[in-house]
This record gives structure tokens, sequence and C-alpha cells, in this order.
């Protein structure tokens, strides 16, 4: 049975049904059971409960079915004050790119290059090739091409 929801309503749900099935099975202390527990919820949040279990230096073996639910519900709690706190960052650095118009700020040449720019970059004539190795074409024979009459 697998929980596809991160909303602590479904993850209620579906705990009150596993918990059910856990005690059908007999299995309230098996620690492969509750491994199957956390993996039967979404991936990320499995993986923030696993890493909080850990932190905490707690067995599969030794808490119940109950203190996994919690800690799952304190894992949905971090994962949404660390997406809090980066889109108020990203709200932030929206703001550093209005801050960063300023000219006296920029970094980068511009697009249309004023006749002031000293960018290698803003160079407004067009590099010359070097065709030392290119064959010319017919049209392009000077006067000091070799020509060869034939007399009949």
């Amino acid at each position: 049975m697998q929980c596809c929801s991160m909303d602590k309503a479904d993850l209620e749900v579906h705990f009150q049904k596993m918990s059910k099935r856990f005690y059908l099975i007999g299995g309230i202390n098996d620690p492969n059971l509750k491994q199957a527990f956390i993996s039967s919820i979404p991936e990320p949040l499995g993986d923030e409960t696993s890493r909080l279990l850990s932190a905490a230096n707690k067995q599969f073996a030794d808490i119940t079915l109950g203190e996994i639910c919690q800690y799952i519900f304190r894992a949905i709690d971090k994962m949404c004050s660390q997406n809090k706190f980066l889109q108020e960052y990203m709200k932030q650095m929206k703001q550093f790119d209005r801050i960063c118009i300023n000219k006296e700020l920029l970094t980068k040449c511009p697009k249309n290059p004023t006749p002031g720019c000293n960018c290698s970059s803003c160079s407004s004539k067009p590099s010359s090739r070097i065709r030392k190795f290119r064959k010319k074409k017919d049209d392009e024979l000077n006067d000091h091409t070799l020509c060869v009459l034939q007399l009949s």
C-alpha cells in the first residue's frame, strides 16, 4: 500500500490503515515492517524521516509505529520550513537583480557598444580573417597570374 500524498491529513489516514495491517500481521515490533512503512510514503519524505531518525540515534527496533509517524510529521515541517526559506531567498535575489541593473555596477558590456567602451568583446570592427591557404576562385585571378596561350 503506497501513499503518494504529502498532505498531513492523507498521511494520517495512511498511518491508520497501515497500523491496522501491522496489528493483523502481528509485526508491531518487526523492524522490517517498520522500514516498509517508511518506504510506503513518498521518497523525499521517507529519506528525510530516515535522516531525522539517524540524527536522533534511533533504530527501527527501538521505536514504535506512532513514533515513526511523529518523525514523519517533523520531517514534513522541516521540509516546509526549508522550502519557505528558499522562496524568501529567491525573492531577495530578484531584488538584487533589480539593484544590479545600475550602470555603475554592470560587469558585462552592453548590447549596443558605446564609443568609450574598452572591452575587447565590444569592438565594432569585424575581424578580418586570414585567407592565406584558401584556394582562389576564378574571378580572383590577379595580373601576375601566368597565362598560357596556345598557338595554333
